[in-house]
């Protein structure tokens, strides 16, 4: 935390004296709306993975609600004061990019704070990264824990029957790997083919341009949420009062009040960005991946249980006999 927040503290407090607030109200040329809304939006879409993991938060009523009371200002603060430093010292949006605020920072304060930025920005992109990567584990290893079956105890019951036939040799092997890719390592953690897939996943959206993938994450990322919203709603209907570890307070109307501005951003988000075609392209190519991807979940869902029950079906009696 003072590795990261540290540096932009001291930016902040060196650079309020050079604060010059018509700086910040010049524009140059048209305003790109689309990208300006997806980047704000990507700026604090981090809040909606806190729900993830509200069943393994103690207390998470009173823990989430204190929570947010610290971190909805700070982080509005660390976004919002560096940004006005820096239209201050610099109004010239041009000469914006990767690694320009640690020049800003040599400006405001001399070379010893662009060093504590650099290893502060790379401290930050660090923790960003494994944030984003236990978000997206604990989704994909929900899904694989409801598809795909546990199939470590059979590849025990293989390993019994073994008697060095290539039958059964080959049927040990496929359930062994199986077991392995599909459980987790022993000293915790997600499921072997969940990091997998994360790591494939990096790989190819390292060769995208970062705005891109801005655009297009804020898209999908305000979809599914309109369906999360949506299901929030159907379930204060039919099952209001079904215990959840962190539930809000209130009735339908609640419920309605609490999901209309975010649902309201979401459709805008949406709407702004559908109106480039090649945003709009890039939105339905991730739509069409995402739901072919699904589809093949679904596949070998069924795949991996019908060969466990055949394995099972031929192992089992096997083993009875030999007992």
């Amino acid at each position: 935390f003072v590795l990261t927040v540290g540096p932009a503290l001291l930016f902040i407090g060196f650079g309020i004296p050079s604060l010059e607030p018509k700086a910040w109200s010049r524009t140059d040329g048209d305003i790109d709306a689309a990208l300006l809304l997806s980047w704000v939006l990507w700026l604090y879409s981090g809040f909606a993975w806190l729900g993830n993991l509200a069943g393994e938060v103690e207390a998470p009523q009173r823990t989430y609600v204190a929570a947010m009371a610290v971190l909805l200002p700070l982080v509005s603060t660390l976004n919002l004061l560096p940004f006005l430093v820096s239209l201050s010292i610099d109004a010239d949006t041009s000469h914006y990019s990767a690694g320009y605020f640690e020049e800003l920072a040599r400006v405001v304060a001399g070379k010893w704070l662009e060093v504590l930025f650099v290893i502060g920005a790379n401290a930050a992109l660090l923790g960003l990264y494994h944030s984003q990567t236990i978000a997206a584990d604990t989704v994909l290893a929900a899904v694989a824990h409801r598809r795909l079956p546990s199939l470590r105890r059979y590849s025990k019951v293989s390993a019994s029957l073994l008697d060095g036939s290539a039958e059964k040799d080959a049927h040990f092997l496929l359930v062994s790997f199986r077991a392995w890719l599909f459980s987790s390592p022993s000293s915790g953690g997600s499921p072997r083919f969940v990091i997998l897939i994360d790591v494939a996943a990096i790989g190819l959206l390292l060769m995208l341009h970062y705005q891109a993938l801005v655009e297009v994450e804020m898209m999908l990322y305000s979809l599914s949420h309109l369906l999360f919203f949506g299901a929030h709603l159907a379930l204060r209907v039919q099952q209001p009062q079904v215990p959840r570890a962190l539930k809000l307070p209130g009735g339908l109307r609640a419920a309605l009040a609490i999901v209309l501005v975010p649902s309201l951003i979401c459709v805008i988000t949406i709407g702004v960005n559908l109106r480039l075609p090649s945003r709009a392209l890039a939105f339905g190519g991730a739509l069409l991946l995402g739901g072919g991807v699904h589809l093949v979940a679904a596949m070998t869902s069924r795949v991996c249980w019908r060969q466990r029950s055949a394995i099972t079906a031929q192992l089992l009696p096997e083993q009875q006999t030999a007992t």
